[in-house]
């Protein structure tokens, strides 16, 4: 079963935003900093003239302040790969073949085999499937967007068919 479809920068970019959100990692990183950073500013703010609600408003606004620099400029990054590098191997015609050997993809610049063995996930979206043959790599097929080539339901189904049990 082979599908041939074309990846764009907005596919790329939400690839990355996707990695970026679910980072568990980075969650958590900037919970401890927003929490730290809106307890440092609430004790700061209770100097003796300050009620209750002040020091709540003022840790509220430095967590907000905190929130805007700590989540957008991972989202500037993010955009800056997605949208100023060149990416010829991803940004250009796929084909994904389900084969007993494994998953085979290949484009007008490489062509790779990834075994069943070492297939790691699936994860099907409303508008994508992420084929991950690794913890960090993954091909990506827009479901929105019509393909060249092949039956979407055919591919996923085929490829549920092979990966069941993973």
């Amino acid at each position: 079963m082979t599908i041939h479809y074309i990846n764009t920068r907005s596919d790329l970019f939400l690839l990355y935003f996707r990695i970026l959100v679910r980072s568990r990692m980075l969650l958590v990183l900037w919970a401890v900093f927003m929490g730290l950073d809106g307890f440092t500013a609430f004790r700061d703010a209770g100097i003796p003239n300050q009620n209750l609600a002040q020091q709540i408003t003022a840790a509220f606004w430095a967590v907000s302040m905190t929130g805007v620099f700590v989540i957008g400029l991972p989202t500037a990054v993010v955009i800056c790969m997605a949208f100023l590098r060149k990416n010829k191997g991803t940004l250009c015609e796929h084909r994904l073949s389900i084969s007993e050997a494994g998953l085979t993809e290949s484009t007008e610049y490489n062509e790779s085999l990834n075994r069943w063995s070492g297939y790691h996930k699936t994860v099907i979206t409303k508008n994508y499937i992420f084929l991950y043959v690794s913890e960090g790599l993954c091909h990506i097929v827009p479901k929105k967007r019509p393909l060249l080539g092949g039956d979407l339901k055919e591919f996923e189904a085929a490829l549920v068919g092979m990966t069941h049990g993973k």
